[in-house]
């Protein structure tokens, strides 16, 4: 990763965080228009249901007792946890595809490119995954307020440093810079 590189995740970073709190209105704003779109009734119909079932199985590989209500529900110690189409990490993957816009500027060979776009999307879903299951084990475990606040100001920092994690591999590890066809002198 070079200098102009990092500056410019640094400085989306530091963009990110001084809107944030707009971004959060934002959010309230672009769910209820994302809520009238097909794209809702995809995601609460077959991703949300198929996701709950995920997340209650790898909670139950730690022993929490849980029941699962319908396709998205998750009820533990008493408590409900109901998970929607606006809990999967849409938000999450709209940072990754604009880093992935800004990130995958330089002259890369097609086929790194390829590789880090889907690096970056199934590690983001699996982020998502584990950010669930944390906030649920969370919830199980300690007190529900402590899941409240990472759901509701922490969460992002983990994608956060997800987004760093994986620009860091990538630009060390994943990316190959295309090799000039110019004859040397």
């Amino acid at each position: 990763m070079n200098k102009k590189q990092i500056r410019y995740l640094f400085t989306g970073l530091a963009l990110f965080l001084a809107f944030f709190p707009f971004l959060t209105t934002f959010n309230e704003i672009g769910t209820r228009i994302a809520e009238n779109s097909p794209l809702y009734h995809f995601l609460q119909e077959w991703v949300v249901p198929f996701e709950v079932k995920m997340v209650a199985n790898i909670l139950r590989l730690f022993a929490i007792k849980l029941s699962v209500y319908g396709n998205s529900t998750i009820a533990i110690n008493h408590n409900l946890a109901k998970i929607s189409w606006n809990c999967i990490g849409w938000q999450s993957m709209l940072l990754v595809v604009i880093s992935l816009i800004m990130g995958l500027q330089g002259n890369f060979t097609i086929a790194s490119k390829i590789e880090t776009i889907l690096l970056a999307l199934i590690g983001t879903y699996f982020i998502n995954i584990f950010r669930m299951v944390f906030i649920l084990w969370l919830l199980a475990t300690a007190n529900p307020l402590y899941a409240l606040i990472y759901h509701n100001l922490l969460a992002i920092i983990v994608t956060l440093l997800w987004l760093f994690l994986f620009w860091w591999f990538s630009y060390g590890f994943v990316l190959e810079v295309k090799q000039s066809n110019k004859p040397h002198q």
